[in-house]
């Protein structure tokens, strides 16, 4: 993803967004939630609401969900706003993931 940060932002920031959600869905499936065609907000507050991640998390991965949504979208997305999404991005997977491992 870091090749497409300077000339695709929105790329970069759509391949972030399938990562997030692969781990929403992971999570959802070992908490028995149905992610049956749930977005990845609803299965965020699904999860949230089950306490499997805590509600500070959960209100910045909504901000995140969002930033990328609309750059999957075609809105316009500064390479700055991708270059943060890259540099915070692995801790808020890592989060994830250790969620994942402990379930």
């Amino acid at each position: 993803m870091r090749q497409f940060v300077a000339t695709e932002p929105n790329l970069a920031l759509s391949g972030f967004r399938i990562e997030l959600e692969r781990r929403l869905l992971t999570l959802a499936q070992r908490h028995g939630i149905d992610p049956q065609r749930q977005p990845a907000g609803l299965l965020l507050r699904a999860l949230e609401t089950r306490r499997v991640i805590p509600t500070s998390v959960a209100s910045g991965l909504t901000d995140i969900l969002a930033l990328a949504n609309q750059a999957s979208h075609g809105a316009e997305v500064s390479p700055g706003a991708a270059q943060w999404i890259l540099d915070v991005g692995p801790k808020v997977l890592g989060v994830l993931d250790a969620a994942i491992a402990a379930s």
